[in-house]
């Protein structure tokens, strides 16, 4: 719920960023969270001086006080928002904001009692604000500036510095809780964007890694698994598994001939289809693969015979047939095939793609009546297999 409510509010947060800094995926998240910041904390401090001059009626200098407070907010987030739009200064426009937060706060405490003033409490969302906006340092560095103005605040009350109070004894309780939940309220809001922000990152990381992960182990043309994809997984299931596998190797007939006749554009996109017709006629438990050029390699878990081997490739062939149309090609694939099995064939993944390939070659050797000049002609090439 909070993210969508998020989702809805960064079109008008974007509205005040420059266009580079939109075109960049990084940057805008930082200048975002700026702007967020700046624009939410003035406005939840502006709701909460209303708050406290509708319970804490303390007459005209009191009222001044508040009135002066939000005058400092208000024109110390308007200075950051242009220095941010206008010099896509982003740490130097957080910096500005949380001077004039502690210009104000510090004005707000000489005039309420000093260090007895409910508004300190207020001023440790400045080290938070400048952490979760900026870094870590920027949040030592303001931890270090506010602990260095309440010590200052101090010294100054030891060597007899008397601070005015402008809230009567009436209200200062109210105004303690007031300053707590003020403060509560803004550590909260940093949290929760915080919490939203992280989400975001984790699902982008997650969706990139998984994107990377897919990339390095599929074919970017075809998107079917890749050789070395294919060999890692045949060697997982020949050192896990003691059920019988059965590699079946796919060239296809003449592709080049095609690819230099009709383009390679047009080449791409036979392959591409081609791929798509080999991993219908599977179930989606086997895994096929691109190993190179026009050459790919089906794994296959549960066949353990020739004859189931002779059967599932004759299923392929079948499959993978009928015309393409691409362009002024008007043509059926054919293709060559032939199978390993595990264990009967060999015991390790080099030997079974080598004699899966010296069956598919020798079907390849024994096709009958092919025409040179009938590039992927089914009427003329007709797929043999052997084991």
């Amino acid at each position: 719920m909070l993210s969508s409510v998020f989702d809805k509010l960064t079109p008008l947060l974007d509205a005040f960023l420059p266009g580079e800094v939109r075109r960049s995926p990084s940057k805008r998240h930082r200048h975002r969270f700026a702007v967020l910041v700046i624009a939410i904390t003035t406005l939840y401090l502006l709701l909460v001086g209303l708050v406290v001059a509708r319970v804490a009626p303390d007459g005209v200098p009191a009222a001044a006080l508040l009135g002066n407070f939000r005058l400092l907010v208000v024109a110390g987030a308007a200075f950051a928002l242009f220095v941010l739009r206008r010099y896509q200064q982003r740490v130097i426009a957080l910096n500005l904001y949380m001077a004039a937060l502690g210009f104000g706060f510090i004005y707000v405490i000489a005039n309420s009692g000093g260090m007895a003033s409910p508004v300190n409490v207020c001023a440790l969302a400045l080290p938070l604000i400048a952490t979760l906006g900026i870094n870590a340092l920027a949040g030592v560095i303001w931890t270090g500036i506010v602990a260095a103005a309440w010590f200052s605040i101090n010294a100054l009350a030891d060597g007899g510095v008397e601070w005015q109070n402008l809230l009567n004894e009436s209200t200062v309780h109210n105004a303690k809780l007031l300053a707590l939940f003020s403060t509560l309220g803004l550590i909260s809001m940093a949290a929760v964007y915080f919490d939203i922000s992280s989400r975001q990152l984790k699902n982008r990381y997650r969706h990139e890694h998984g994107l990377a992960l897919h990339m390095a182990n599929h074919d970017a043309l075809t998107n079917l698994a890749n050789r070395r994809h294919f060999i890692r997984e045949l060697e997982r299931h020949i050192n896990a598994s003691t059920q019988p596998l059965c590699l079946i190797y796919v060239d296809l007939n003449y592709f080049k001939q095609a690819n230099d006749q009709f383009g390679h554009h047009v080449g791409d996109e036979i392959l591409r289809q081609f791929a798509q017709r080999l991993k219908n006629s599977v179930r989606n438990d086997d895994l096929v693969a691109r190993m190179g050029g026009d050459e790919f390699c089906i794994l296959i878990q549960g066949i353990s015979d020739d004859s189931g081997a002779r059967q599932k490739m004759a299923q392929i062939k079948e499959k993978i047939g009928g015309e393409m149309h691409i362009e002024d090609f008007h043509r059926a694939p054919s293709a060559s095939l032939g199978y390993a099995l595990y264990p009967k064939h060999g015991r390790d993944y080099e030997v079974l793609l080598q004699h899966a390939d010296h069956s598919m070659y020798e079907a390849k050797r024994d096709r009958r009546g092919t025409a040179p000049n009938s590039p992927l002609n089914p009427n003329t090439d007709d797929a043999q297999t052997r084991h």
